[in-house]
């Protein structure tokens, strides 16, 4: 009864927020200015930023992303550049991450429509199969760093680093950020409805890649399948709450978008209302119930002589060719 009325008045506030609201998608971008650098610091004529503790080089390859329309990144994670979708975003899921529908068809997310029905489970881990309801964010053409999570069955997971998986710690499912997931992790692991061939498996490995796609289903029961491994359809708060903040949006999701509006590109404003509720419940970020922010993903940008500026970090330094 409690939660039903939480989620009815969180349904209110969210609706009356969404209708006043005029979304608006902001680009992020963690530059440290040249001129914020220490005085010690300059480039040389080889194109090297000094100074007395470190010498980084500076890159130019920005020029090739920018024919792409995208930006350069630089990823503590691979220790190397990549090109990227500019601006830093949440991604959760690669486009060419699978679920498996109803019907036995394994679809990629590219692929994947509102009230498909897809392998989810429920909060005890027991295999359904449950409609999408909605997306909570779709970007069919970012391009961004994810983490690739191996189990023992020889599955592999792409997801971001903040989004949330089901851990069994003791018989218990766990909230867990990807980003916190080590070997020997426990992950459930299945290739059909069927409790009795799923099983737990042990993570081995956790690398990171770059993939293309950004794309976050929710279904009704909140969690979904993806590539074989039971995943939240959550990410950057706790399983647990984000599933109660989300009431409103699975109950009742016609309220918030309309139809011609269920398949569109782009973030949705009621989650990013959301969002701003869950930062204000949870303010201290790296906290239990609100992911740390990855800052191992680094934009890289021209400065006006057209060189790269790179902020002055010691762990860059020893990855720097």
């Amino acid at each position: 009864m409690l939660r039903a009325l939480v989620a009815v008045g969180l349904g209110c506030s969210l609706i009356c927020s969404v209708i006043g609201a005029e979304f608006r998608y902001q680009l992020l971008n963690d530059i440290q200015p040249l001129d914020d650098l220490p005085p010690s610091a300059y480039l040389d004529e080889d194109n090297y930023l000094r100074d007395p503790e470190r010498m980084i080089r500076v890159r130019k390859a920005a020029g090739n992303c920018y024919a792409q329309g995208k930006c350069l990144y630089y990823s503590k994670r691979m220790k190397g550049e990549f090109c990227g979708t500019c601006g830093k975003r949440g991604s959760c899921f690669p486009g060419s991450a699978t679920v498996l529908k109803e019907s036995g068809e394994v679809t990629p997310m590219t692929s994947l429509r509102v009230d498909d029905r897809v392998l989810a489970a429920s909060r005890s881990g027991e295999l359904t199969f449950s409609p999408v309801v909605t997306w909570l964010d779709k970007r069919s053409n970012d391009t961004t760093q994810y983490l690739e999570v191996s189990t023992e069955t020889g599955h592999r997971l792409r997801l971001s680093p903040n989004h949330v998986l089901l851990v069994n710690e003791q018989q218990e499912l766990v909230s867990r950020f990807a980003s916190d997931i080590c070997p020997g992790d426990l992950l459930k692991v299945a290739d059909s409805d069927s409790d009795s061939e799923s099983s737990w498996s042990p993570v081995t490995d956790v690398r990171p890649l770059v993939d293309t796609g950004a794309f976050v289903p929710l279904t009704a029961e909140g969690t979904i399948v993806v590539d074989g491994v039971l995943a939240s359809c959550y990410a950057s708060f706790d399983h647990d709450w984000a599933h109660l903040l989300t009431t409103p949006v699975r109950w009742f999701p016609w309220l918030f978008e309309g139809e011609e509006e269920r398949e569109a590109d782009g973030p949705r404003a009621a989650v990013e209302q959301l969002k701003e509720l869950g930062r204000w419940l949870f303010p201290e970020p790296g906290s239990k119930n609100r992911a740390a922010p990855d800052d191992t993903v680094i934009q890289l940008t021209d400065n006006d002589a057209g060189v790269i500026r790179l902020p002055l970090m010691a762990s860059l330094a020893a990855t720097s060719q």
